[in-house]
Parts: C-alpha cells; structure tokens; sequence
C-alpha cells in the first residue's frame, strides 16, 4: 500500500489552525494543549485488528508539558482528553517533560493507561514502526528511513485488541492549558509496509512477496 494521502482522503478539525495538510505530509505549528484538532480516515467497522504501520515522526520543539499526537486508533474521532475518559483508544504522542525537560515519544493505551516512553535531551526526527498483534502492542523506533538502525522499541504487552475504525494523526490534548505548545511534522504513513521479523536480539525487515 503506498503512503496515505492526508490532503485528498483524511479529514481535518483543527479550532486552532494548527494543522497544514499536505498529501503525504501532516505539519504540525505551535499547537496548543487546548486546542480541539485532529486529522482522521474512516476505515469502516472493526477495520483495524492486527496492524503493521509505518510513519516518520520528525519532533521539532516544545514547551514543557507541551503535546501533539504522531498516531491514534480510536472508534470515534476526539482529543486525547476526551480518549482518557472515555478509556478507548490506543496512541502514540510527543511530549515535553517538565523537570529534566526531555523531549518524549509516548505509546500509551487509553483503556487501562499502560504506557512506554523513549526519550531523549535534544528534539528528535525517527522513524517508526507500529505493530500490534493480538494484545501485544510494539514500536520500532529507528533513526533511518529504511529502518536499519533500530535505537529504541517501545512494548505494551497487555494492549487493548479491540478492533478500531479511525486511524488518526496529529491529535490535541484538548485540555484547558492554552500556552503549551508542540511543533512537529508527520509524512509518510504506509498501512501496508514491509513484515518485520525479528530474529534473536537482530531485528530487521523481510519482504514476504
């Protein structure tokens, strides 16, 4: 599958104007906590079960405590306050932390808060690799397009299986803090990318043709 087309299949909510659309790219400026945007596909009823997601998540810079969604599965499009209470969903989203001012890519499943981070001192531009599998949710992190040099995985080993609708991107906290904001741009998201195989502690990618 090639990459998805943000500009032409994907629809837009953004209170803040935030959020420019380009066809495979997805820019993110000065977002604000309590904005009230989102980009999201409807895929249809239980369209996405098992999944194997590819997207390059370039975090360009922050306030403390600042956040913006890179990827999310969810039955109805919202913010991710609103996905906390309702406790449904599964996300990915970059962070700022206060106190040691790391910047943060955060895997989180709302229906129960599990949660794991890679952080990092300096702003960072990866690229990830989405897998879940039943209830075992993964991401590869790496440094490089063609996903060779792997710096990170991130796991939920309990994760939510349900079988979401909407995939989205550049999801707000849809909190009440308006000053804290996140810059970052997202490109290329590929549904249907290359298997990854894992073989002993050497991870790497096979094409099943």
């Amino acid at each position: 599958m090639a990459n998805q087309n943000f500009q032409n299949d994907y629809t837009e909510v953004d209170s803040a104007g935030d959020i420019t659309l380009n066809s495979t790219e997805c820019v993110v400026s000065t977002m604000q906590r309590n904005a009230v945007s989102y980009v999201y596909r409807d895929f249809g009823a239980g369209y996405f079960s098992d999944v194997n997601h590819y997207i390059h998540d370039n975090f360009i810079g922050c306030n403390d405590t600042g956040r913006g969604g890179v990827w999310n599965l969810v039955n109805t499009p919202r913010t991710q306050d609103q996905q906390t209470t309702d406790g449904l969903g599964i996300i990915i989203f970059n962070y700022r932390k206060s106190g040691d001012h790391k910047y943060a890519l955060y895997f989180r499943d709302y229906s129960d808060m599990d949660t794991d981070t890679y952080e990092n001192l300096i702003p960072f531009n990866v690229y990830l690799t989405i897998n879940r599998t039943g209830t075992v949710g993964t991401v590869y992190i790496y440094s490089d397009p063609a996903r060779l040099t792997l710096i990170d995985t991130l796991s939920i080993p309990a994760i939510d299986n349900t079988a979401f609708r909407y995939i989205m991107v550049a999801t707000s906290e849809g909190d009440a803090v308006a000053t804290l904001q996140a810059t970052y741009t997202l490109n290329s998201l590929n549904l249907n990318p290359e298997t990854i195989a894992t073989y002993g502690r050497l991870r790497g990618v096979a094409i099943w043709g």
